[in-house]
This record gives C-alpha cells, structure tokens and sequence, in this order.
C-alpha cells in the first residue's frame, strides 16, 4: 500500500476543507438545511463520506472542486450578511420563494 507524501499543498487543501465544513455545517444549521441539502451542496455526497466528514472534518479527503463549493457557499453566507444584517432575516432569505423562479 503506497501513499502519498505530505506536502504544504496537500496538508494546506486538507486543512481549508476542514475549516470549510465546520463552517457548512454551521451554516446549515443556521438555514435549517436537510441532510440531503448539505449532501447536495457538497456535489451529491454519499451518505457514508457525509457522516465520516460530519464526525472527523480533519480527516476528510476532498477534491478541488469540493472545497470550491465550500468557498462559495460560505462567499454567499457572507454576501447576505452584508445584504441582510438582521440575522433572522439572511437565516430566512434561504427559503423564501422567488420571484426570478421558474413555474412548472
């Protein structure tokens, strides 16, 4: 069984994930985000990998591409505190209906 070496990248990627889902998990619980919404957001995470990452975010392997989901959606929590600074009211924005959306 060969491994890879640790190097500053990869130590650096494992360490900005780590951070990153403390705070997705934060935020989610903030925007009352379902299990499978938190799945979703992370790129249709299996169930297994969602809960090894939930109890052990230090230890969670994750793509370049999933810790860019994580910086966006913690750019978009940002954005509505800045937008909505009643707290009640960012927490809440994430739920309210849309008058951009699509009818079906």
């Amino acid at each position: 069984m060969s491994s890879q070496p640790q190097t500053a990248s990869n130590i650096g990627d494992r360490a900005m994930g780590a951070t990153g889902l403390r705070a997705l998990f934060r935020i989610a619980e903030l925007w009352d985000l379902s299990e499978e919404e938190q799945r979703n957001l992370l790129g249709g995470l299996a169930r297994m990998t969602y809960y090894n990452w939930k109890h052990d975010a230090e230890a969670a392997k994750m793509r370049p591409d999933t810790i860019e989901r994580l910086s966006y959606l913690i750019g978009i929590y940002k954005a509505l505190q800045i937008l909505l600074p009643v707290s009640d009211a960012m927490d809440a924005w994430v739920r309210k209906r849309n008058s951009a959306c699509y009818r079906w």
